[in-house]
């Protein structure tokens, strides 16, 4: 019988496994690597608490795909196992959050939604889900609220070029024919501020909606 899958062998496992600290993420991945055969072979609740503190080290160290990588049969096995809780936090939960904030970092937006909408039909109270998910609705609209905001900004600032022109040009030297410029001014940087506060209500009335669209959907 191999050592590793004998009681003895998974208890060793065990033992090694708890002398890692907390906070020692790289530790635990490179544990991981060493035993990862053998550890998946194990299905049992062991198999799967180490398997999601991995995962909790991947995603504290930034390794957001290698949290993909994992995510997904891990959220099988825990379904498959019951394993309901880990340290206190409903174990399902915690990997789903991480893997919709992994979507998230990769730019992948549209499946960090998809992700965070199957989290909050769990759990719609979930504060944490609802401000990410808030996050990613905004990333989604930010290519068109940065045009729009750069339209404006540039109206704000060619206002403002125009105003400083009159006064140290126009008005000094009584140029008539461009009278026209304290009007023109004003209606740029006034239609600017316009576009920036209407930019900004359109994207988080946009934001809200789709948060509220989501959660009911899920009840």
């Amino acid at each position: 019988m191999n050592f590793i899958n004998s009681i003895q062998g998974q208890e060793e496992l065990i033992y090694l496994f708890s002398q890692i600290d907390d906070k020692q993420y790289y530790d635990k991945i490179q544990f991981y690597w060493e035993y990862q055969n053998h550890i998946e072979k194990l299905q049992n609740e062991f198999s799967i608490g180490l398997r999601i503190e991995v995962c909790r080290a991947y995603f504290e160290t930034a390794q957001y795909q290698q949290v993909l990588d994992i995510s997904t049969k891990l959220l099988e096995d825990i379904i498959i196992q019951n394993y309901f809780s880990h340290k206190g936090e409903d174990a399902f939960q915690m990997i789903l959050f991480k893997k919709a904030a992994a979507h998230y970092n990769l730019l992948e937006f549209d499946e960090s939604q998809k992700v965070l909408t199957h989290l909050l039909k769990l759990n719609g109270k979930d504060e944490l889900a609802q401000y990410l998910l808030k996050k990613t609705i905004f990333a989604q609209f930010q290519k068109y609220y940065k045009i729009f905001s750069g339209i404006a900004i540039g109206l704000v600032l060619f206002g403002s070029l125009i105003y400083v022109i009159n006064a140290l040009v126009v008005e000094p030297f009584e140029y008539t024919q461009f009278s026209i410029f304290p009007k023109l001014a004003a209606y740029s940087i006034i239609g600017g501020f316009g576009i920036l506060f209407f930019n900004e209500v359109f994207t988080r009335l946009r934001m809200e909606n789709g948060l509220k669209k989501t959660i009911f959907d899920t009840h």
